[in-house]
């Protein structure tokens, strides 16, 4: 079943409950797991502990002098693209040259820059806070939109990019746990870069 939707209030979002997807893809946002750690994000060591608790990573990549580089306003951690073909890091390119070049190399990849989607060479719909939802998207960011972002792992959609993943997941792994009104799940509203 496809489907594309706009979730406006917890209300609507609690209607949309359709199916408990079988397989969710739960995406760090750079490493990060239970909220922002700016020192850290992108670093090599950061997403393989990320990777080493089951999450996928989304990562910021960038492609100068014919090497890549991993880090958000700049390239700061040199990197290879056999550590990035691993079946889950998502590579985020900074800028198209080097969307270009990592499609070279055939690498997940995606380009986003405040567009409402985009679609990532492994098939998945890249969706922008605030957007429409689709079953095959990844709900990026959910604390910018949702009351309580952990409410982004109970919509129909392929996965959900957190700062706050392990909330997520934890709350997904409780069976039968209804969002209640009370319920936290850290909100991070720091990051205008994304």
């Amino acid at each position: 079943m496809y489907g594309l939707y706009y979730i406006t209030s917890k209300h609507q979002y609690r209607a949309l409950k359709v199916f408990e997807l079988r397989e969710m893809l739960l995406i760090s946002h750079r490493g990060n797991v239970d909220g922002m750690n700016p020192d850290r994000e992108n670093s090599v060591t950061y997403i393989n502990e990320a990777l080493n608790l089951g999450f996928s990573v989304m990562v910021d990549v960038w492609f100068v002098g014919g090497s890549l580089a991993l880090g958000n306003d700049r390239p700061q951690y040199g990197v290879t693209a056999e550590f990035l073909r691993n079946p889950r890091i998502i590579c985020k390119a900074r800028n198209a040259s080097t969307l270009s070049a990592l499609m070279d190399m055939n690498l997940h990849c995606f380009a986003n820059h405040r567009d409402d989607c985009s679609v990532t060479t492994g098939g998945y719909v890249w969706i922008y806070p605030g957007c429409p939802v689709a079953s095959r998207g990844i709900i990026y960011m959910p604390e910018y939109t949702y009351r309580n972002a952990c409410d982004a792992g109970d919509v129909m959609c392929a996965g959900v990019c957190s700062n706050f993943i392990i909330h997520i997941r934890d709350r997904k792994n409780v069976e039968g746990s209804p969002p209640s009104d009370d319920e936290e799940c850290m909100e991070d509203i720091s990051d205008p870069e994304m």
